[in-house]
């Protein structure tokens, strides 16, 4: 059976079908746009300031720290690290070695009063009297080292410019400071804070405080030796 249609219904149609092929054309003709569009960079809302410093500027900075750290290390040691990293490694092995065997603190302090046990009788003077032999040799081995080190690695025995009264009274000052301070900087430095004790801490903190404060104060005030 033919069904017979109009010619305006027929025109109608022919238009719909060339209106939704053009629409399905148009879809994916933009479709196809925009999947092989390049895709824009956002730009950050940020202000300039809150940005990450670049990276010139980083490594100025970061050379700027280096120079500091290098200046601070050759103030603080100024033959290099190495001969004191020896030193500490020998002093440490050294008082461990003495309180293993003695089961004294490795201590200088008390030597004046140790060896007066050989010639009085006081109380004071006897407190130590059972390690007076050892530190005997303690203190005359320090000053052995020394000289030994001296002539072995440097130039001949180490010479100095200050006046010999000065040396006495700086001696004399040392030897108080140490009795009042009940420890020296062999018994509460390297002992003393070896064994966790907080009273060689705040000794030790006062030393060096005291030291820094007292050079500075020579050097403003012109002493020279």
């Amino acid at each position: 059976m033919t069904v017979l249609t109009s010619p305006r219904s027929a025109v109608w149609s022919t238009g719909f079908r060339c209106s939704a092929w053009i629409k399905r054309s148009s879809s994916t003709a933009c479709s196809r746009t925009c999947r092989h569009a390049p895709r824009t960079t956002r730009r950050s809302s940020r202000p300039t300031s809150d940005r990450r410093p670049q990276a010139p500027q980083t490594r100025s900075r970061w050379n700027s720290a280096r120079t500091t750290a290098r200046r601070v290390s050759e103030m603080l040691f100024p033959n290099g690290w190495l001969p004191y990293l020896v030193g500490g490694v020998l002093i440490g092995l050294g008082t461990a070695i003495i309180y293993l065997t003695t089961a004294i603190p490795a201590g200088a302090s008390t030597f004046l009063e140790s060896t007066l046990s050989y010639a009085s009788d006081r109380p004071r003077f006897q407190k130590y009297r059972g390690s007076r032999d050892w530190r005997v040799v303690f203190s005359v081995a320090i000053v052995l080292g020394a000289a030994a080190y001296a002539f072995t690695f440097g130039d001949g025995p180490w010479t100095t410019d200050v006046q010999p009264w000065r040396l006495a009274a700086g001696g004399l000052l040392v030897g108080v400071g140490t009795r009042l301070g009940k420890g020296c900087t062999s018994g509460h430095g390297v002992c003393g804070i070896g064994s966790g004790s907080r009273t060689s801490l705040v000794g030790v903190a006062t030393f060096v405080a005291v030291a820094i404060g007292t050079a500075q104060l020579v050097a403003a005030l012109g002493v020279s030796p």
